[in-house]
Protein backbone atom coordinates (compact mmCIF):
# COMPACT_ATOMS: atom_id res chain seq x y z
CA UNK A 1 0.00 0.00 0.00
CA UNK A 2 1.15 3.72 -1.06
CA UNK A 3 1.86 6.39 1.75
CA UNK A 4 0.77 9.52 1.69
CA UNK A 5 1.22 12.60 2.91
CA UNK A 6 -1.39 15.08 3.52
CA UNK A 7 -1.08 18.81 4.28
CA UNK A 8 -4.16 20.53 5.47
CA UNK A 9 -3.24 24.27 6.44
CA UNK A 10 -5.11 25.62 9.37
CA UNK A 11 -6.60 29.25 10.39
CA UNK A 12 -6.86 30.26 14.27
CA UNK A 13 -8.18 33.61 15.05
CA UNK A 14 -6.76 35.28 17.78
CA UNK A 15 -7.09 38.85 19.44
CA UNK A 16 -4.15 40.04 17.62
CA UNK A 17 -5.00 38.45 14.07
CA UNK A 18 -5.66 35.68 12.37
CA UNK A 19 -2.84 32.88 12.66
CA UNK A 20 -1.58 30.16 9.85
CA UNK A 21 -0.45 26.75 10.38
CA UNK A 22 -1.05 23.25 8.88
CA UNK A 23 -1.42 20.01 9.86
CA UNK A 24 0.52 16.71 8.30
CA UNK A 25 -0.87 13.25 8.44
CA UNK A 26 1.23 10.47 7.18
CA UNK A 27 -1.34 7.83 5.95
CA UNK A 28 -1.56 4.62 3.91
CA UNK A 29 -3.72 4.16 0.94
CA UNK A 30 -4.77 2.82 -2.70
CA UNK A 31 -5.29 5.79 -3.62
CA UNK A 32 -4.82 9.49 -3.30
CA UNK A 33 -8.99 10.07 -2.65
CA UNK A 34 -8.74 7.90 0.15
CA UNK A 35 -5.71 9.27 1.88
CA UNK A 36 -7.66 12.27 1.72
CA UNK A 37 -10.24 10.86 3.40
CA UNK A 38 -8.22 9.03 5.92
CA UNK A 39 -6.51 12.31 7.15
CA UNK A 40 -9.94 14.54 6.88
CA UNK A 41 -11.35 11.51 9.66
CA UNK A 42 -8.57 12.20 11.71
CA UNK A 43 -8.11 15.96 11.50
CA UNK A 44 -12.20 15.63 12.42
CA UNK A 45 -11.06 13.79 15.88
CA UNK A 46 -11.16 16.27 19.33
CA UNK A 47 -7.33 15.06 19.91
CA UNK A 48 -6.50 16.64 16.09
CA UNK A 49 -9.21 19.75 17.12
CA UNK A 50 -7.11 20.53 20.60
CA UNK A 51 -3.90 19.88 19.09
CA UNK A 52 -4.41 22.84 16.56
CA UNK A 53 -6.35 24.77 19.47
CA UNK A 54 -9.71 25.15 17.69
CA UNK A 55 -8.09 26.17 14.27
CA UNK A 56 -10.42 26.01 11.15
CA UNK A 57 -9.49 23.47 8.51
CA UNK A 58 -8.72 25.23 5.19
CA UNK A 59 -9.96 21.67 3.35
CA UNK A 60 -10.43 23.56 -0.32
CA UNK A 61 -6.10 23.92 -0.27
CA UNK A 62 -5.13 20.46 0.80
CA UNK A 63 -2.63 18.56 -0.45
CA UNK A 64 -1.50 14.91 -1.02
CA UNK A 65 1.59 13.94 -1.96
CA UNK A 66 3.64 10.43 -2.31
CA UNK A 67 5.55 9.87 1.26
CA UNK A 68 9.32 9.92 0.85
CA UNK A 69 10.20 9.84 4.11
CA UNK A 70 11.92 7.19 6.51
CA UNK A 71 10.13 3.40 5.71
CA UNK A 72 8.53 3.31 9.32
CA UNK A 73 5.16 2.58 10.45
CA UNK A 74 2.05 4.87 10.59
CA UNK A 75 0.40 6.19 13.26
CA UNK A 76 -2.94 4.25 13.88
CA UNK A 77 -6.54 6.09 13.23
CA UNK A 78 -7.64 8.26 15.78
CA UNK A 79 -9.90 6.11 18.18
CA UNK A 80 -13.42 6.35 18.13
CA UNK A 81 -13.82 7.45 14.58
CA UNK A 82 -15.00 5.20 11.91
CA UNK A 83 -12.82 3.29 9.47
Amino acid sequence: MTKWIVSIPTLRDEPGGRIPGVQLYVVEAPHPRLARRAALDRAAGAPALRHRRGAALLVEKLVISPWNGPDCSVSPPTAGLPR
